[in-house]
């Protein structure tokens, strides 16, 4: 429960206020008469504020915090009507104050520590440059601080909570964010290398293929030269085809290989499977793998 206190406020015909303050309750002085003539406005705010003080005690602080802003929006334009208004402000923040020790609920904090913070502004006015003046200030200073506190607690315990009902499987992730730290550029780029070796290996494929045919010359005529020197080009196509596919392929699976395996051993972590290279005498490819 917060220290806070309600001032009394008193209205006359001039708006005069006299402070009277109760621990956490309102004051028993009752208001000065309404002088003669005194504007309605005045009188219905003086009621407000009576009605205001009844619902406080009975812990009904939402209607209390009606009451006294409905008679603030009645004086606010009243002359010389800027004690009131702050003692006003005074009592409306003391009620959010403990609207919120019933609610829970944050904005009347927020709400209280703004209205303490236009308190803390009126204080000159309202007590002058004295030793009261001091006091005030370090006392309304010592609540705000209190209610800063309390904020930042509640919104550290509301973050835990978050975190506890969303569970670990939210922290993983997501498309928004920076996908170079998680593997996945590197999958991409493993992925297309891999593909690009295979291609260089079954080109190798087809050249050994033409290479072997080019050594068959048995349906070509011993007599028949152009024949056999374009048998023999074919076989040197072949054979360059071979030489090329096998190198190229073979540096691009080693390294879609390499890529490949640090991008997923990024994204497996906590997984009990994942998609692995597998490269081997005669095959290339991917392999999935699991812990059961």
């Amino acid at each position: 429960m917060h220290c806070g206190s309600l001032v009394s406020v008193c209205l006359a015909g001039a708006l005069s206020v006299a402070p009277v303050r109760a621990a956490a309750a309102p004051a028993s002085e009752a208001p000065a008469p309404v002088e003669d003539g005194a504007d309605a406005a005045i009188d219905r705010a003086r009621a407000l504020y009576e009605e205001g003080k009844a619902l406080f005690a009975t812990a009904d602080y939402e209607g209390a915090i009606a009451k006294w802003t409905t008679a603030f929006q009645l004086v606010s334009n009243q002359p010389d009507a800027g004690r009131i208004n702050a003692l006003l402000i005074y009592n409306i923040a003391t009620a959010r104050e403990s609207a919120y020790d019933v609610t829970g609920d944050l904005t009347q904090l927020r709400q209280a520590k703004k209205l303490l913070e236009s308190f803390a502004a009126s204080i000159p006015t309202l007590y002058g440059d004295g030793e009261q003046a001091e006091a005030e200030r370090a006392t309304i200073t010592a609540r705000l601080n209190t209610i800063t506190a309390q904020i930042e607690r509640a919104e550290q315990a509301r973050a835990r909570d978050r975190r506890r009902e969303r569970g670990p499987a939210d922290d993983r992730p997501t498309d928004d964010d920076d996908h170079r730290g998680d593997g996945r550029v590197a999958i991409a780029v493993g992925a297309a290398s891999l593909a690009l070796g295979v291609g260089g290996l079954a080109m190798m494929g087809a050249g050994l293929g033409m290479g072997r045919a080019a050594n068959d010359l048995d349906g070509i005529s011993a007599d028949d030269i152009a024949a056999r020197r374009a048998q023999f080009d074919r076989g040197r196509t072949g054979n360059t085809l071979a030489v090329a596919g096998g190198v190229i392929g073979g540096a691009l699976l080693t390294t879609g290989a390499v890529l490949l395996g640090v991008g997923l051993s990024r994204r497996a972590v906590g997984r009990s499977a994942a998609l692995v290279p597998a490269v081997g005498p005669g095959y290339a490819g991917l392999s999935w793998r699991g812990r059961f």
